[in-house]
């Protein structure tokens, strides 16, 4: 006789199944969200062999078949399968989950790590503090020199591990790491190239002690590299010019999902008859 076995996708209303030691033949596979008074069928077909003549063990994802929407993550779903030995019919299903998504403080962690290595730097004569800021001033003209630290992309992942799943519906916290790739334009304005030659090195040397130190002991396997490019903007009507710097650099490091679920737990429940009765629940 077919089995249901079941997990509650991490999002919530979606659940994927699949249906071990299904008999040759044909089956059916129906939906209740009422307690078992009113069946929708979602699926009948035949089972598959393959050349040994093994029934291919059945899988599906419901995702509110039938619905305009996801399965309710209020709702208790029951679903039963029939083949040719019989039916099964699964416990209460409730397809909810939650996903916590917290910031990971890169951005901040980067901006404070370049403005402690500025404020500890010895200015040549020539060379006037700058400001670091997260975004142009959107009032009058900046004060030059200014260094302006902003994400062009991020977190982005090339590869994720699709090949490992989260069990939503036996595991109340789960972790997802993948590795992820983060890029910054950090941009020194200057009014003489002076300043633009020393804040292009500065910012490279800043980022070169410190991104190693202070990511690697926050990441594992993470990886840091840059280029600079520098030119300038002058000629222009209502504006003196200045030089500029950018650097662009690309930081490689964990990037943290979290699932958390509320169900109250039950793997196993043992009754010992021998003399007294003792209950064990894990």
């Amino acid at each position: 006789m077919a089995q249901i076995v079941y997990s509650v996708v991490a999002t919530g209303g979606v659940i994927v199944f699949r249906f071990p030691d299904m008999a040759a033949g044909s089956f059916s596979f129906s939906r209740s969200a009422d307690g078992g008074n009113t069946w929708q069928e979602l699926y009948s077909g035949e089972t598959y062999q393959n050349e040994l003549g093994e029934v291919v063990t059945p899988r599906f994802v419901d995702y509110g078949d039938g619905t305009a929407a996801p399965l309710s993550q209020n709702t208790s779903y029951l679903y039963r399968i029939t083949d040719s030995s019989g039916t099964t019919t699964s416990p209460p299903i409730t397809p909810a989950s939650r996903l916590a998504i917290e910031g990971d403080l890169v951005t901040s962690i980067l901006i404070r790590t370049l403005q402690a290595g500025i404020d500890g730097l010895t200015l040549p004569s020539n060379v006037n503090p700058p400001r670091i800021l997260h975004a142009m001033p959107l009032n009058g003209e900046p004060r030059l020199p200014i260094i302006t630290v902003n994400m062009d992309y991020g977190p982005a992942s090339q590869e994720f591990p699709i090949g490992v799943g989260i069990n939503a519906s036996m595991t109340n916290t789960d972790v997802r790491t993948v590795q992820a790739e983060r890029k910054y334009s950090i941009t020194a304005l200057c009014p003489t190239v002076q300043e633009r030659e020393f804040y292009r090195d500065a910012i490279i040397g800043i980022l070169t002690v410190a991104a190693p130190e202070i990511f690697g002991a926050i990441w594992d396997d993470t990886s840091f590299r840059f280029q600079a490019y520098s030119s300038q903007n002058v000629g222009q009507q209502n504006s003196p010019g200045f030089y500029f710097t950018q650097v662009m650099v690309e930081l490689q490091g964990s990037f943290n999902v979290a699932t958390i679920n509320n169900y109250g737990l039950i793997d196993q429940i043992d009754v010992d008859t021998n003399g007294d009765e003792i209950l064990d629940i894990t």
